[in-house]
């Protein structure tokens, strides 16, 4: 196994999510799809550069590349069959993401402990947290795999919060547009917590939640691709919560803008 030849998984990859991109003609389907692509593959860069950060070996370096590149592998049967990307409207994207990986057998020529480790990752990405019974090498390539999808994810919605029209009703996870953000919320954020997405009620509680993934950075790069490209202020910018977003603002004055 060449540990600094992605050539082949990328393969795997566009030929997996081809599938998907040619099962539907209509344009919102083919967006999103094509969205989810894109994403999977910038998750790939940042999750590679993390690791080289980090001055790992470059078998790790490999490992930490397909965890970015795989991790929402499991996006594309769950909007194909349900028509969103909300967890709790169906099942988990982590899960079916690991339950794809078996059966597509993506990693048939590298060893059975790196394919627990990514699958371990894959699963973890899209907690409130890391699992506890988690070894301290899961909790590792774990986190690099959420820095990475925290710092594409924070570049999408930058952008797209600052555009007026379309909406995209699955990106928002159809949440109400109401300029407040709710009580739990706002004392999740206040107090350290990432929120949670049993919280959400509004957009902007969706802009605060994503504000709160500052609490779960765990990597250099990832603190510097997010201040350098100013995607907290661009997000709270767009909060329509006037009152609360002060609040807001004092707080990450305390905690973010030092």
């Amino acid at each position: 196994m060449e540990y600094n030849n992605f050539t082949i998984f990328q393969k795997l990859f566009d030929d997996y999510v081809e599938k998907y991109l040619q099962k539907r003609s209509n344009s919102d389907y083919k967006q999103n799809i094509n969205l989810k692509i894109n994403h999977s593959k910038e998750v790939f860069k940042h999750a590679v550069k993390i690791a080289e950060t980090e001055n790992l070996a470059k078998k790790q370096i490999f490992t930490a590349g397909l965890c970015g590149l795989f991790h929402d592998i499991g996006r594309f049967y769950q909007y194909f069959h349900f028509n969103t990307f909300k967890d709790s409207e169906n099942l988990y994207h982590g899960q079916i993401g690991c339950e794809v990986i078996d059966k597509e057998k993506f990693f048939s020529d590298v060893d059975n402990d790196t394919i627990i480790l990514i699958k371990k990752s894959i699963y973890a990405h899209g907690l409130i947290s890391i699992p506890k019974d988690y070894s301290e090498e899961e909790r590792f390539f774990s986190k690099i795999t959420r820095d990475a999808d925290k710092c594409d994810i924070f570049s999408i919605v930058a952008k797209y919060y600052n555009e007026t029209e379309p909406r995209n009703v699955s990106l928002e996870y159809g949440l109400s547009a109401e300029p407040k953000i709710s009580e739990n919320v706002l004392n999740s954020f206040l107090n350290n917590f990432v929120v949670s997405k049993s919280d959400l009620k509004t957009l902007n509680d969706f802009k605060v939640l994503q504000i709160s993934w500052i609490y779960d950075i765990n990597f250099s790069y990832s603190k510097h691709y997010i201040r350098k490209n100013n995607f907290i202020p661009i997000i709270l910018n767009t909060i329509t919560d006037n009152q609360n977003k002060n609040k807001i603002i004092n707080h990450l004055n305390k905690v973010w803008f030092r």
